[in-house]
């Protein structure tokens, strides 16, 4: 176990049944239960910092993570979320992740159900080979190439795939991505699952490189953003990565993120409550926490700085008002490009109502970041199809 881990004095979950066996092995944990009506335990968080044996049994039901788990460490204080993902690092390949066999399996089962492929059951043998490759039909920039042989494996057959083609690539109408050959039945039906989810993917990398390479000149980089398509967040967020853009992020557990919102609810003035939220979050969850936290008025960024945030989130700004929280922000000796011994950086964010149109502008003020939820919400997928011929 490593050295940074603290041991646990409480487990919180909501689960369907008792307590699985490697959560009730925990040594020193103490556990409380609440029945939900599911049959099944739906998870919302993956805990990358969790004890091992949390993190087996998260696998055993396909990665998914579990309802309210709530975890306290004995020192009365969460671990850090920065010790689960270290923010703005392009996430790898997910290939592997049981999140996305889930997703596959979700899929095919849209279209098969319990019955299958009634088309195929009535013409194609049981024998019969394909062979075939898949094409783009117009320019951009692929991701999800892996994605085909990934989804034929939960069929029926044996299928040889070579890709041409890797994630990241730039390619032109009729560029031949991948060649493939076999189990006619399960090409036949693999091939809208597969086609769906590289085309969309594709479409997020395609639109992360067009923007990234509008502002290439600054030291402005794209982020995305939660806005995700429900089940695709994980796939979603590597494809802005393969166009060049970054992660924002991954979910609610691996940062904080104050908004006007959690403002709010504490009750305080969103002028000074702003500020507050900042202090009382670094004091719960320590220097090496991420913390973030939306401003609508510059009057409010001295204060949140001096407060511990990590990052500030410009809302709704023009240009001109991005150029002055800048010169603020420099000014307490607190930017990223010229950080000054014992003080901490912050990062300045553009955030609300960016459009191509006013993209470079943004950049061009001097803050490090512009986040754009349309990165991952509203594409037109990129045009790929699958040209298919029995092997003779």
């Amino acid at each position: 176990m490593p050295n940074n881990w603290q041991p646990f004095t409480r487990v919180s979950m909501l689960a369907a049944a008792g307590p699985p066996a490697a959560i009730a092995g925990m040594a020193g944990a103490k556990r409380s239960w609440t029945s939900i009506t599911s049959s099944r335990v739906f998870p919302m968080v993956h805990w990358k910092w969790g004890i091992g044996e949390v993190c087996a049994w998260e696998s055993g039901v396909h990665g998914l993570a579990v309802y309210g788990f709530d975890i306290e460490p004995a020192s009365g204080r969460p671990p850090c979320p920065s010790m689960m993902h270290t923010f703005g690092t392009p996430l790898g390949p997910p290939y592997d992740d049981p999140q996305v066999d889930g997703l596959i399996h979700t899929a095919l089962h849209e279209d098969l159900a319990y019955v299958g492929d009634l088309t195929c059951q009535c013409l194609v043998d049981h024998h019969a080979i394909l062979r075939g490759r898949m094409l783009a039909k117009a320019e951009g920039v692929l991701c999800g190439v892996p994605l085909f042989a990934r989804v034929l494996r939960h069929l029926e057959g044996t299928v040889e795939v070579n890709e041409l083609c890797a994630d990241g690539d730039e390619v032109e109408a009729g560029t031949e991505i991948l060649r493939f050959q076999g189990a006619a039945a399960a090409i036949l039906m693999a091939e809208r699952t597969a086609l769906n989810l590289i085309q969309s993917l594709s479409a997020v990398a395609t639109r992360s490189r067009q923007l990234s390479q509008m502002i290439r000149h600054t030291r402005c980089r794209v982020y995305d953003t939660r806005k995700t398509i429900p089940g695709l967040r994980r796939l979603q967020k590597y494809a802005v990565t393969c166009g060049g853009g970054a992660n924002h992020r991954i979910g609610l557990y691996d940062a904080v993120l104050i908004k006007e919102n959690h403002i709010a609810l504490m009750g305080a003035d969103v002028r000074v409550g702003a500020a507050e939220a900042v202090a009382r979050c670094r004091t719960r969850l320590g220097a090496d926490a991420l913390i973030q936290v939306e401003i609508a008025d510059l009057d409010q960024l001295p204060g949140v700085i001096a407060a511990g945030a990590d990052m500030v989130l410009c809302d709704n700004m023009s240009p001109e008002l991005l150029r002055r929280a800048v010169i603020i922000r420099d000014e307490l000796g607190c930017a990223p490009h010229a950080p000054q011994a014992g003080r901490r950086t912050v990062a300045l964010e553009a955030s609300g109502g960016i459009t191509e149109e006013s993209l470079v502008a943004v950049a061009e003020s001097g803050v490090e970041r512009v986040s754009i939820g349309a990165l991952t919400h509203s594409l037109r997928a990129l045009d790929i199809s699958l040209l298919c011929e029995p092997s003779r």
